[in-house]
């Protein structure tokens, strides 16, 4: 298996995993950000699958970053929801060492790549795995801080949510 077959295998795996999680957070606030994470998961597949053919693509950024802000600083509203499950952020760490997977190997074909409109390519993808990467971090935070945060007064200054 070539790097990009195994690329394309990568991605949609995580495609496959961030629906799983959708389908578990169904109804919550969370069900949109692992939609979207699949959708790009979907659109990473798809740019790589036309590389590999030499078909035309065009590199459009997606959003989740921007799209998911309203709901990280909503945390409070629906960490008790989300986070009921408590082997959840063991499976987020998983996600994020796939993510890191995808990083390492794209930076690695972006290294070994001569040609600028290649290094464009898999530039894009390693920014775009590294947005997925921040998301993850920020629902693991989040996740943490329903396990941790104690209202008590007497524990002194905490970190805002």
């Amino acid at each position: 298996m070539n790097p990009i077959e195994f690329a394309i295998s990568l991605e949609k795996n995580g495609e496959k995993y961030y629906k799983e999680q959708a389908e578990k957070y169904k109804g919550s606030a969370l069900e949109n950000v692992f939609i979207m994470l699949a959708e790009d998961e979907n659109y990473h597949a798809m740019l790589l699958e036309n590389k590999l053919v030499n078909k035309e693509y065009e590199l459009k950024d997606t959003a989740v970053i921007d799209e998911t802000k309203d709901i990280f600083k909503n945390a409070k509203d629906f960490e008790d929801e989300i986070f009921s499950q408590p082997k959840q952020i063991d499976l987020l760490r998983d996600a994020l060492d796939k993510e890191m997977e995808s990083i390492n190997l794209y930076q690695k074909l972006y290294n070994e790549s001569s040609l600028e409109e290649e290094k464009e390519f898999y530039l894009f993808l390693v920014n775009e795995e590294k947005k997925h990467y921040q998301t993850i971090e920020e629902i693991i935070k989040m996740h943490r801080h329903a396990e941790e945060w104690v209202e008590d007064a007497e524990f002194g200054k905490r970190d805002p949510y």
